[in-house]
């Protein structure tokens, strides 16, 4: 069931939204930064550049393979 809450329950719905709160890992939080930084400095050419390379990658889900085209843009480890 999906709980509703009031105006005077705000406290109690923000003491619930702060414990879901999730860590990220610093492996999440560098490959964050990376895109961001590629963004800011290429624009839309980096958007289109890491949309290509995400559907490829989701593709490759079904679709074992160590194919170098689909590690992150950028990324210098090698496939296993």
């Amino acid at each position: 069931m999906i709980p509703i809450y009031r105006e005077k329950d705000r406290a109690k719905l923000f003491s619930r939204l702060e414990k879901r709160k999730t860590l990220f890992s610093g492996e999440v939080l560098e490959s964050v930064r990376r895109i961001l930084s590629e963004v800011r400095a290429e624009g839309d050419r980096a958007l289109l550049r890491l949309t290509e390379w995400n559907l490829k990658r989701r593709s490759s889900i079904f679709t074992p393979t160590t194919d170098a085209s689909c590690r992150s843009p950028g990324s210098s480890t090698s496939a296993a």
